[in-house]
């Protein structure tokens, strides 16, 4: 078997970068949670979701045929009583909960039956520019490293490639996490929205309250003397907490041109892979009728080719697309330094540190000033 050594690296690399996501369609959070709920009587999170079908994987890999789904009492009871008690007192630890030997059971069956729908829904519903935007396969790793090539009318390197590839998924892994049909992201911003919800509420109560004992304190002419900076320090601490708290929770926002929106992350990674291609040397051409190599960067990371359906429309939606970031680039508190980066790019073509730096200055610096709730892209040839 050949070992394909060059996508295997570069996905090792994303995923201890924390880029590319890291668990596949196995359940719709959303229903699971409902339906756990509806027979325990009390809320499931994501991660006790996540640990118990990996327990139910390893019921599988048991009866020796992974890809199959547990059916009825009878197989769960011989497989459940194989592995002992041990597993059901992980379960009970994962959940933090005791559980009689039928409720144990209701749980495998009920998370295995859900993963089952879940995936005869993939395999009946799967969007075919979900499958496209994210890749890491051996042979779309080459053929886009070839089409790139093409464009550049030289071989990319390695590295080079990689920086296409990283600055690509930077933005569209956490868009598919975010449009995937499983919800699980959906329910991961949903449990941390709730918990920083409560976390404020407490902190203010806190502080309210050491504002109270401040005074107090302060009040008494004749009180003993106290050493107050000691106590202040915890109320500006306090004070910290409860402000970044605020903060973490705006950032949750999903709406219209907000960071997490996922017609935004999209548009993010387009506008970072139209910097990078310009970094390693691509650039628009003078003139219309040569066509514009940068607009086929594009269609080349979403795997858009000439047969495509509705092919008009996406190359007039790419357009678009082109043009806002062209606008974005010449805007005021961008174009000095984006010219200053591409300068930079232009004087180290060979340094691969360098251009890498670039490209994340570039997405660290200037892309977070598109983050404007009025702006929206309801022509995202990905959606």
């Amino acid at each position: 078997m050949t070992i394909h050594i060059e996508p295997l690296e570069l996905s090792l690399r994303l995923m201890f970068q924390g880029i590319l996501p890291k668990q596949d369609n196995r359940i719709n959070y959303s229903e699971a949670k409902f339906a756990l709920k509806k027979q325990f009587g009390y809320d499931f999170t994501v991660s006790q979701i996540d640990l118990i079908i990996n327990f139910i994987l390893i019921l599988r890999l048991k009866t020796q045929e992974p890809e199959t789904y547990l059916e009825g009492d009878e197989q769960l009871d011989t497989y459940t009583t194989s592995l002992g008690d041990d597993f059901k007192q992980q379960i009970e630890s994962i959940i933090q909960r005791k559980l009689t030997t039928p409720q144990f059971k209701q749980l495998i069956i009920t998370i295995n039956d859900l993963m089952y729908i879940q995936n005869d829904r993939i395999n009946n519903t799967a969007s075919p520019y979900e499958q496209k935007s994210i890749y890491c396969s051996n042979d779309q790793y080459a053929a886009t490293q070839s089409e790139l090539s093409a464009l550049f009318k030289r071989v990319l390197t390695k590295q080079e490639f990689h920086i296409f590839l990283e600055s690509w998924f930077y933005y569209m892994s956490l868009a598919q996490d975010a449009s995937d049909i499983d919800n699980r992201y959906k329910e991961q911003l949903n449990e941390l929205k709730a918990d920083l919800a409560i976390a404020i509420n407490s902190t203010k109560k806190k502080i309210s309250a050491y504002n109270r004992i401040s005074n107090q304190i302060k009040s008494l002419e004749r009180f003993p003397h106290h050493d107050l900076k000691t106590y202040e320090y915890s109320q500006h601490e306090e004070q910290k907490q409860l402000t970044f708290c605020e903060k973490e929770l705006a950032r949750l926002n999903q709406s219209n041109g907000h960071e997490l929106n996922v017609h935004k992350l999209r548009e993010q990674a387009y506008f970072a892979i139209l910097f990078c291609a310009e970094t390693l040397g691509l650039s628009a051409p003078n003139q219309r009728k040569y066509g514009n190599p940068l607009l086929t960067v594009l269609k080349v990371m979403l795997n858009i080719n000439e047969e495509e359906k509705d092919l008009e429309n996406i190359k007039i939606c790419l357009s678009q697309i082109y043009q806002k970031y062209v606008r974005f680039k010449k805007s005021d508190g961008v174009r000095d330094v984006y010219e200053d980066l591409i300068c930079k790019a232009r004087a180290n073509p060979d340094c691969y540190v360098t251009l890498s730096n670039i490209n994340r200055d570039f997405r660290s610096l200037l892309l977070p000033l598109t983050l404007q709730p009025k702006i929206s892209i309801n022509s995202d040839p990905a959606l």
